[in-house]
């Protein structure tokens, strides 16, 4: 009995030293937060720490790999876990901010461009609204573009841009006068939420 209990142990402390060598010398860091910023290779956190980017960083949304534009276009509407060696990002995964809810607000076809600038900035002044990005038409044809040749060779064989130009919207509250409005402005065609 005393031989199998030191059995155990050593088992034990061995399972306790390799963990704990792991933590030691493994240099990456986890960080869950929003990313307040990208420009060029460089993301800036909500809590001001800056990571760098590189070209084997992998970028996810909800587990699904995606390009670097996307996180470019998106990355304010979505709460990011980072993980991060010598402050250099390894991996981005982007997932749902429970507190937060995106409004996606088509833009008419016919819609002047000072209407839907207008319309933007009531929304930057508004209660609960966390941030509004534009997104053009031909911007949406890039973005849709960059997720796979097979969207792209369909885009580039249309004589037309098929794709809306639209309000990217971020609140935490308030939806029903932010919908409300959004629809009352006539620049909108379609809110999805």
């Amino acid at each position: 009995m005393k031989k199998l209990f030191t059995s155990v142990s050593i088992i034990i402390l061995f399972i306790f030293f390799a963990y704990a060598c792991f933590y030691i010398f493994n240099d990456e860091k986890m960080y869950e937060q929003k990313i307040i910023d990208v420009k060029n290779n460089l993301i800036t956190l909500e809590d001001g720490k800056k990571l760098n980017i590189s070209k084997d960083t992998v970028v996810s949304l909800f587990g699904d790999e995606v390009d670097f534009d996307y996180l470019k276009n998106h990355y304010f509407a979505y709460k990011a876990e980072i993980t991060a060696r010598d402050d250099e990002i390894v991996k981005i995964n982007l997932t749902n901010d429970v507190n937060k809810i995106t409004i996606v607000a088509f833009i008419k076809k016919d819609a002047m461009e000072d209407e839907v600038q207008q319309v933007k900035q009531t929304l930057e002044i508004v209660n609960h609204v966390l941030s509004v990005k534009y997104i053009t038409s031909e911007e949406a044809k890039e973005e849709m573009s960059n997720r796979g040749n097979v969207f792209k060779d369909i885009l580039n064989k249309l004589d037309e841009n098929p794709l809306s130009s639209y309000l990217l919207i971020e609140v935490d509250g308030n939806i029903n006068q932010i919908v409300r409005y959004l629809t009352n402005s006539n620049v909108c065609s379609v809110i999805k939420y």
